[in-house]
């Protein structure tokens, strides 16, 4: 197993996917739960992106989260969420419901969710579609329980825009995620991230003084 090689103290976290109950099934019978303080579970704000991507409706993956979350807090693990799709979707024509958005973000705090993050998934947001859609979610779930991401490499314009109308938004934690650079499950063709461009933005942020 990969955790119990990785470096393990304080301020440190890996939080591990677990998109339903046999993912958290797979963690305790690798023996990795003790390496573990935290695992997310995710929605995406799509029929087709949901069918896609976890081969089930927005309303079963609904049904798999709720269980997903329960066992995991059972099992002494802190969960975080994620909905993805808020703006668009690579498999539907127009804008995202921002009222779905902030159902679904509802609903994954209700289950147990610390916190929900909402991701413009296809990089097609800007600050005024972003903004639209947190101020509808902050109608159910508090500022303070919301993240906002973008995926910088669709977004790279307008990426340190986006936290722009959003001063009460205070950036608590710094995540790395590893992963594939150039896949999304309509296997659409992305460029890789170019290391000039996301300094770029990252010296945006700076100059802009956003907490990091």
């Amino acid at each position: 197993a990969l955790l119990p090689l990785l470096p393990h103290g304080e301020g440190l976290n890996f939080p591990v996917l677990t998109p339903n109950v046999r993912a958290l099934d797979d963690i305790a019978n690798s023996g990795s739960l003790p390496y573990i303080k935290e695992v997310f579970v995710f929605e995406a704000a799509s029929e087709g992106f949901s069918k896609a991507n976890t081969n089930c409706s927005i309303a079963e993956s609904l049904d798999r989260m709720a269980a997903t979350v329960e066992k995991a807090l059972a099992m002494g693990l802190r969960v975080r969420g994620s909905v993805s799709c808020i703006v668009g979707s690579p498999f539907e024509r127009g804008i995202t419901d921002k009222v779905l958005v902030r159902d679904m973000a509802k609903k994954m705090m209700e289950a147990g969710c610390y916190s929900v993050a909402l991701g413009d998934t296809i990089g097609i947001g800007n600050p005024g579609s972003i903004r639209d859609v947190v101020e509808e979610v902050s109608k159910a779930v508090a500022y303070e329980d919301l993240a906002v991401s973008t995926w910088i490499w669709c977004t790279l314009p307008v990426a340190a825009d986006l936290l722009g109308p959003y001063p009460r938004f205070i950036v608590t934690t710094r995540t790395a995620v590893a992963s594939r650079t150039s896949w999304l499950p309509s296997r659409c063709a992305l460029s890789p991230i170019l290391y000039e461009r996301t300094q770029d933005v990252l010296m945006r942020w700076c100059r802009r003084e956003f907490a990091s």
